[in-house]
């Protein structure tokens, strides 16, 4: 699969709202539908997309707003923030991305169903066709990108952007995605040795931060892969 494509296909499914259909995505794209009728079926696989029926009609959606809505996404974050809050687990009540970790370790641990990132991992073939495209998430407006790596390497470097005209909120907002991605690795049990920040680009109404995740052994010993 061409990365151009898929990013094509998300970029334009995550501005809908109620879906697109197949005919929809390939006006949109200028692509030929039976390409676009491909690529939904393996983005679908891969769990990016989601399809509907209504009447006669087959709408595709993006995932990431699908569960927001089906899993109540906003509500389980503001319940975990909660949560720490009243269990004082911040040894500074001013350090973010210590919030960010403890937020994400809970919202995590609350959820009703999360990925095996060992298992995906695993599935390296398919991974790679989606390495180095942004790819949206659950919180709207947080876009991801995981650059490529071999397995190998020691380390692995993920890309954020977010929506922002504040830099002096974008920094709160970094030191809090810092830490939440920490959350995320200690819930997993994925040993690392640090987190380093990169330097961040302001554009006009986003901002696009580096987080580079350091590891003692290569990949493939970390998540078991051989």
């Amino acid at each position: 699969m061409k990365r151009i494509i898929i990013e094509e296909i998300l970029n334009i499914l995550q501005e809908s709202v109620w879906g697109m259909t197949i005919n929809e995505i390939a006006k949109k794209t200028g692509r030929h539908r039976n390409t676009i009728s491909k690529y939904m079926a393996e983005l679908e696989k891969i769990g990016l997309v989601i399809k509907r029926k209504i009447g006669k009609y087959t709408f595709w959606l993006p995932h990431n707003i699908y569960i927001y809505h089906r899993s109540r996404v906003a509500e389980l974050f503001i319940r975990s923030v909660l949560k720490v809050l009243r269990t004082n687990v911040l040894r500074n009540a001013y350090d973010l991305c210590e919030f960010g970790r403890a937020v994400a370790y809970t919202m995590m641990m609350d959820s009703e169903k999360t990925i095996d990132f060992r298992a995906l991992m695993q599935r390296s073939g398919i991974i790679r066709d989606f390495l180095g495209i942004f790819i949206p998430t659950v919180i709207p407006g947080l876009k991801f990108k995981v650059n490529e790596f071999g397995m190998d390497d020691q380390s692995i470097t993920i890309n954020v952007v977010w929506r922002g005209k504040n830099r002096d909120e974008d920094e709160l907002v970094r030191d809090f995605t810092r830490g939440y991605i920490m959350g995320i690795l200690d819930f997993f049990n994925i040993k690392y040795r640090e987190i380093k920040e990169m330097k961040c680009q302001f554009r006009k109404d986003a901002c696009l931060c580096g987080f580079r995740i350091l590891f003692d052994k290569p990949l493939r010993e970390v998540f078991n892969i051989y």
